[in-house]
């Protein structure tokens, strides 16, 4: 378990995944768990400009004394909703894993397959259900009701939200966890920043086909997968696609460029023969 630290009397939680998993909910929703179990609690999230797919991270911090501290440092516990964003990641403290295989040094959690049926935003409840699972003094029912207040869903749908929090709890509790992460020596050094050229901030572009230099496919959260043998080449996936990833080959077949596709998943809605499938990107591209 993680006990709060005897000096500051805190205990830190990182997020990382990407927009649309729920990750600033995770968040919240561990956040008033903490402050239903007595702790004075910080929670905020870290972003740019709003966009599914992209990369996204959550900062917790929960202290029995008053929180003097602002912004956010080394955690004792880090979640990966996402494990392609790995390399974005600060990782330290205990380090919590969504994945299906054991990942070396790490607390694996399949957070993916408990929410499969209730889509990627339900992996919040899952992500904060994990973190709070090796928390010392948050309960079951601190957890409950914190899903309840910050998840707005309907009855039907938060009672099977909550029974996912539940397992994934129950789970993590059973689980012996890994060695901690180290944390970086924090620096007293103050930073003077200088400011940038006009220019580098505010660049003007006048050369056409840029775009694709510009890798979206990394804001992915799931992926269209094109099954040749029930495509009828009818175009409708060329023409609708927003972003002009999908390309026609010399015999007039669909292919996808996965370097700038941002998984919108518009072409297999509009598939009339279900010949482009939904792949989640965590399976797609599994971080070795």
């Amino acid at each position: 378990m993680v006990n709060l630290d005897p000096q500051s009397g805190q205990v830190a939680v990182a997020f990382f995944g990407r927009g649309g998993q729920g990750i600033k909910t995770a968040a919240r929703i561990l956040g008033r768990a903490l402050f239903l179990s007595g702790y004075n609690v910080q929670d905020f999230p870290l972003y740019g400009a709003e966009r599914r797919g992209a990369p996204v991270y959550s900062y917790v911090r929960a202290s029995a004394l008053d929180i003097e501290e602002r912004g956010s440092a080394d955690a004792d516990i880090t979640v990966l909703a996402d494990k392609s964003v790995s390399s974005q990641a600060r990782l330290s403290g205990i380090v919590i894993a969504n994945s299906r295989n054991d990942e070396s040094g790490m607390l694996s959690v399949d957070l993916t397959s408990a929410t499969s049926e209730l889509g990627a935003f339900a992996l919040s409840v899952a992500a904060a259900a994990a973190a709070a699972a090796i928390i010392t003094g948050i309960n079951a029912d601190n957890l409950n009701a914190a899903i309840e207040k910050e998840v707005r869903a309907p009855k039907p749908l938060l009672e099977m939200e909550r029974a996912v929090a539940k397992k994934v709890f129950c789970e993590v509790k059973h689980k012996p966890l890994p060695r901690p992460w180290p944390k970086e020596t924090p620096s007293a050094r103050i930073l003077e920043l200088s400011p940038d050229p006009w220019e580098l901030s505010n660049p003007i572009i006048k050369a056409s086909g840029t775009s694709v230099m510009r890798k979206t496919g990394s804001w992915r959260v799931k992926r269209p997968v094109i099954v040749l043998d029930k495509c009828k080449a009818c175009f409708l996936c060329y023409v609708a696609c927003p972003e002009s990833v999908i390309t026609l080959d010399e015999k007039g077949m669909p292919s996808i460029s996965y370097d700038n596709c941002k998984g919108c998943m518009i072409c297999k809605s509009i598939c009339p023969f279900g010949a482009i499938q939904e792949l989640p990107e965590i399976e797609a591209q599994p971080i070795a």
